[in-house]
């Protein structure tokens, strides 16, 4: 199990957003944790990276502002994909028909 904290901060205009968030990571492959929005909102995500390189997710936005008069919250579905790009030399081997 691997814990990744991580905090995040945008502008839009403004505005400015904080969020901070925890991630546990399972054996490289699930994942799961939470977010707090400060004055705005908590989430709760999880996924699973399957063995193609595709990872699906999900989480809950559960509103704490003003806007939660509009509704509970809201569901997000995530898909991506990783690309395993690897810039390191191979290493190249030659077949000679003398050393067979």
């Amino acid at each position: 199990v691997m814990f990744k904290p991580s905090f995040f901060l945008k502008n839009s205009g403004n505005s400015w957003q904080r969020e901070v968030n925890a991630l546990l990571d399972f054996q490289g492959r699930y994942w799961g944790g939470s977010s707090y929005r400060i004055q705005d909102a908590v989430v709760f995500l999880g996924g699973v990276e399957m063995r193609n390189g595709v990872r699906i997710g999900y989480s809950y936005d559960l509103t704490t502002s003003q806007l939660r008069k509009a509704g509970d919250g809201s569901h997000e579905i995530m898909v991506g994909y990783t690309f395993d790009l690897s810039f390191e030399k191979r290493e190249k081997r030659y077949r000679s028909i003398r050393f067979l």
